[in-house]
């Protein structure tokens, strides 16, 4: 799925659940198509409820009112850190809906179920592009996923990125530290031991690097 024409929208579904509302990943527009991209560190009859739930009402807020009625596809990927339960050689499962005439219904939804374990360690070797940025969502370290990028220009960008990313992150909670440090009447530092003042001063080098 080419994500290239697509917009990140609101990802929380309004279900008039005063406890707890539907609040989705992450969900991306281009217009015609709605994907939904969930990630789940488990894969069971709760996560694949859920996924049917998120899945429903999305393709239900097509209805506008009345028999006003926009034709728009529904597609839910389903990212899960583990393996098919029932076959553990199986890497994706698809769902899709059928008519009377067992043909597939155009516009209509569609689930991914990714399992990641599948991918785990399959590194770059030039024709297995699909595979290795899967393989990358599973690398728990930057040496891990250099080994599984291999030098794939593609990849290598989206290593960049994530370096870039988290920098600016680690930048702002240093930031917000750095404002709250100063919303603290100086004299709280009086009270700190050395030892205090020197575990403050390690913590903020953490954060930098």
């Amino acid at each position: 799925i080419d994500l290239t024409n697509y917009t990140i929208v609101d990802a929380e579904l309004n279900s008039g659940n005063k406890i707890k509302d539907y609040r989705l990943d992450l969900l991306l527009n281009n217009g015609d198509i709605l994907v939904n991209i969930e990630v789940n560190n488990q894969y069971n009859k709760w996560t694949s409820t859920k996924s049917l739930v998120y899945l429903f009402r999305l393709a239900g807020s097509r209805l506008e009112s009345g028999s006003d009625y926009r034709t728009k596809e529904v597609i839910q990927l389903n990212f899960n850190n583990t393996f098919f339960t029932k076959d553990k050689e199986a890497a994706v499962l698809i769902y899709q809906i059928y008519n009377e005439k067992y043909q597939i219904i155009k516009n209509g939804i569609k689930i991914y179920d990714i399992f990641l374990e599948k991918y785990k360690g399959i590194c770059y070797t030039g024709n297995n592009k699909e595979e290795m940025l899967l393989s990358m969502l599973t690398a728990s370290n930057d040496e891990e996923l250099k080994r599984i990028v291999n030098g794939n220009k593609e990849g290598v960008f989206i290593m960049n990125a994530k370096r870039i990313i988290k920098g600016i992150m680690l930048t702002l909670v240093s930031m917000a530290g750095g404002f709250l440090a100063l919303a603290v009447p100086f004299r709280i530092f009086d009270s700190l031991s050395r030892q205090g003042v020197q575990a403050l001063f390690i913590a903020e080098i953490v954060i930098y690097f």
